[in-house]
């Protein structure tokens, strides 16, 4: 797994999710302090809102890691941490 920062994250108040350009075939994960996925989707329209199960989730720290495809069609992996706060 490697790092791309060529990953571009939008942040607003109501959802986190990857801003995608030339990107197909995506999976886009986020993960609680305990490694457990609490948000999972392949839907580019989808961001994760801050709940796991319909239940708001506690302030802190989440990993995600975001797999897809470029033009080129090469598989890339990027990764990191989002806060959040409410």
């Amino acid at each position: 797994k490697s790092r791309n920062k060529k990953c571009y994250i939008n942040i607003n108040n109501d959802n986190f999710l990857p801003v995608m350009i030339g990107v197909r075939n995506f999976n886009f994960s986020v993960y609680n302090r305990w490694g457990t996925q609490i948000f999972n989707t392949e839907d580019k329209n989808v961001g994760w809102d801050g709940t796991s199960k319909n239940d708001v989730c506690p302030n802190g720290v989440y990993s995600y890691i975001f797999y897809y495809e470029d033009v080129f069609n090469r598989y890339q992996t990027s990764y990191g941490k989002v806060v959040l706060l409410r």
